[in-house]
């Protein structure tokens, strides 16, 4: 939702965005604040769903409208790629390198870890 978010808030401060784009923003807006107060003071019926579903709508619209504006396309996908490489960074760390062919067991047993997937001397007490 962060990067859905940071995609509204550039487009809505556009001034390519169209005045059909504010006008859905404004009911968008409108609509999240009914659903709100229905979620709080009443039961979530089918009042609340259609509150969010119309602000779930605006939110679609104003993405579709950055997108439709060449300066924030290439913006979405610069931030888009930069996530992606940060993600698969990520991936990396926290699950392709425990199981590397290069996890050196003497260096993990003299951390006290125990993430490698491999049968480990140290841990067994072989030496």
């Amino acid at each position: 939702m962060g990067a859905v978010g940071a995609i509204v808030l550039a487009a809505i401060h556009h001034k390519e965005l169209s005045t059909i784009g504010h006008k859905i923003l404004i009911v968008g807006v409108i609509a999240c604040g009914i659903g709100t107060m229905i979620g709080i003071f009443l039961t979530e019926g089918i009042l609340f769903k259609i509150a969010f579903a119309i602000t779930y709508f605006a939110v679609v619209w104003i993405c579709l409208e950055a997108v439709r504006i060449p300066d924030l396309r290439g913006l979405i996908k610069q931030g888009y790629e930069t996530t992606m490489r940060i993600t698969t960074m990520v991936v990396f760390i926290l699950i392709a390198r425990p199981v590397s062919p290069w996890c050196s067991w003497a260096s993990r047993a003299a951390s006290g870890s125990s993430i490698c997937l491999r049968p480990c001397p140290a841990a067994s007490g072989d030496s």
